[in-house]
């Protein structure tokens, strides 16, 4: 059977699950029963879709019957190449995720071979039709080029090409941040939100954007790499992992904290053991997290200005952070905002890696059916 565009539309709107019968069908896309008929019964003879009939629905006093994806077209799998480990989740075409297993990466020159074998796995016991995968750094979503990764030293790296040569499966890749902004469009925090902006501080600092109600990439795939904007411009300023001086990173991030807080006291404390000294009133521990508030406020005041989202959601351990340094945050941003009547919601949210990796299973199922 040769698809057209209407059949692909047909089986997005049903992946979607925006309809599930085909008056529905025709309603959405604006063409007759008739028309939408025919190519259900063609779709339903390639096995691209079946009929349900517990999704029956009444319409103009008689049933109409219920369709959804063939669930014997296989299965999708979304991968996560984080800086650490990779995660590989298995997921049916409804989204329902069956496995999820994540390798820690030993050396960041054998990240691509790593990969592979856990494909490998997957496809040898399923039939795997799509594959979603999230990469940090720059992503040229168009050609599924990784065009700069900090984490892994990569430049120009065409992933979607060498798995789909080895594979012969379909592959799409996407930001990691802009991931875990689907997700949260998905299933999360922003799901009635049409523009809002995802910020996550953890090793790096990276955020993914939202805009009238589809991720925006810019013109050369580089928005959301605010980690690597330069705010120290001081002769001290720290070296950043891509090379440069005084990245908002080399203040903001984990180890930073961790770092400068061994340099102050002589002690190494964990992270969660700075949050819990300033949590329990130790102010020099708290003025470690005011100190940072200048940096937020920089990144906070160009999205409001610049994109104007509804909402900001954080995601790291810094949420950790109890009234002390929220409170003042909230204040500054209120205070310094040029349009007192547009208040930023700010919603804050434990960083999960499960999350981008759900997010790439997401971006498998979404993209199903562009390589037909």
């Amino acid at each position: 059977m040769k698809i057209n565009k209407n059949d692909i539309k047909i089986l997005e709107l049903i992946q979607r699950k925006e309809v599930s019968s085909r008056v529905e069908i025709a309603n959405k896309i604006g063409i007759s029963q008739a028309a939408v008929s025919k190519k259900v019964k063609q779709l339903i003879e390639a096995g691209y879709i079946k009929e349900n009939h517990s999704k029956n629905k009444k319409t103009a006093g008689r049933n109409s019957v219920g369709l959804e994806i063939n669930p014997d077209l296989g299965k999708v799998l979304g991968i996560y190449l984080a800086p650490e480990e990779i995660s590989i989740v298995l997921s049916d075409l409804e989204g329902n995720l069956l496995k999820l297993e994540k390798e820690k990466i030993e050396d960041h020159r054998e990240i691509k071979k790593l990969c592979f074998k856990l494909i490998e796995k997957y496809v040898s016991k399923n039939k795997i039709i799509n594959i979603g995968i999230a990469v940090n750094g720059i992503v040229d979503v168009q050609h599924g080029i990784s065009v700069y990764s900090a984490a892994y030293g990569w430049s120009n790296v065409d992933i979607k090409s060498e798995i789909e040569k080895k594979f012969g499966i379909s592959v799409f890749v996407e930001n990691g941040m802009n991931l875990m902004a689907l997700y949260e469009k998905t299933f999360g925090l922003c799901k009635e939100k049409k523009s809002f902006v995802v910020i996550n501080i953890g090793s790096g600092v990276g955020a993914g954007v939202y805009l009238d109600n589809k991720i925006y990439h810019g013109k050369d795939f580089g928005v959301g790499e605010i980690g690597h904007i330069p705010f120290d411009l001081s002769k001290e300023a720290r070296i950043c992992s891509c090379g440069n001086k005084g990245c908002i990173e080399t203040i903001l991030s984990d180890w930073r904290v961790e770092e400068q807080v061994a340099k102050l006291t002589g002690i190494k404390y964990s992270y969660d053991e700075i949050v819990e000294k300033a949590n329990s009133g130790e102010s020099y521990f708290q003025e470690i997290f005011i100190d940072l508030i200048p940096v937020f406020l920089n990144i906070i005041f160009w999205i409001t200005t610049l994109i104007n989202p509804e909402e900001l959601v954080i995601y790291g351990k810094i949420n950790k952070c109890g009234d002390f340094f929220w409170r003042e945050l909230k204040r500054k941003v209120k205070e310094g905002n040029l349009n007192k009547n547009n208040i930023l919601t700010i919603k804050t949210a434990r960083f999960d890696s499960d999350v981008i990796v759900h997010g790439a299973v997401i971006y498998a199922l979404n993209t199903l059916f562009k390589s037909i």
